[in-house]
């Protein structure tokens, strides 16, 4: 279990568990049409394609309001945020696992049992993999699925800074502000950079 700064505080809700439930078994729903032998069409493929997105969505969408409850109520006991003991949390949680990962990865990419690019191996550590995917490349998939991990770890990078800087109060019209201009972000990039709007659809 993780805690922030005020030991009295956890970082789990459990009413939350639910919701990941769901999103676990819609994620894992969907990736099982590349394991059975049938192979629906129609509104059944298309329903059934979503359920992969909509669950990690809802992971999304579940980690912003965990992340920013936590914030919430740490800048409202004590004023402020501490920035250093959230990513050291973070760090702690996500890091060791992940590179651990990565360098299996790497090394069956080195002892020629995997096909990825050098470049895609570098954007999968730094957390960009969502901004430079790798579909078309025979492998891609061992380092692909870490878009996601890649938006949750640039969320993590902007939110908690804009709180500390901004506050509470003024973060809430922040929120409010980057709602209103996110579709108008997305669309411009979708046709002033072509070449990410794999990355756009995807995330």
């Amino acid at each position: 279990m993780e805690t922030n700064s005020h030991p009295a505080v956890s970082s789990r809700l459990p009413c939350l568990d639910g919701l990941r439930a769901v999103g676990i078994i819609f994620v894992i729903v969907c990736h099982l049409q590349y394991v059975v032998s049938w192979h629906p069409r129609g509104i059944v493929k298309a329903i059934w394609n979503g359920l992969g997105p909509l669950g990690v969505n809802i992971f999304f969408g579940l980690s912003g309001y965990l992340i920013t409850h936590l914030l919430v109520k740490e800048f409202r006991r004590s004023g402020t945020v501490s920035l250093k003991n959230f990513y050291m949390r973070r760090a702690l949680r996500i890091f060791p696992a992940f590179y651990v990962y990565l360098g299996v990865i790497c090394s069956l990419v080195i002892w020629g049992v995997l096909e990825i690019p050098t470049a895609q191996l570098a954007r999968a550590a730094i957390y960009l993999t969502n901004y430079f995917p790798c579909y078309g490349t025979p492998d891609f998939w061992f380092v692909g699925h870490t878009w996601s991990l890649a938006v949750e770890e640039q969320f993590y990078l902007f939110w908690p800074v804009m709180l500390f800087l901004v506050g509470v109060g003024r973060g809430k019209w922040l929120a409010l502000l980057l709602i209103v201009l996110m579709p108008v972000i997305r669309v411009g990039g979708y046709y002033l950079l072509p070449s990410i709007r794999g990355s756009l659809a995807a995330c």
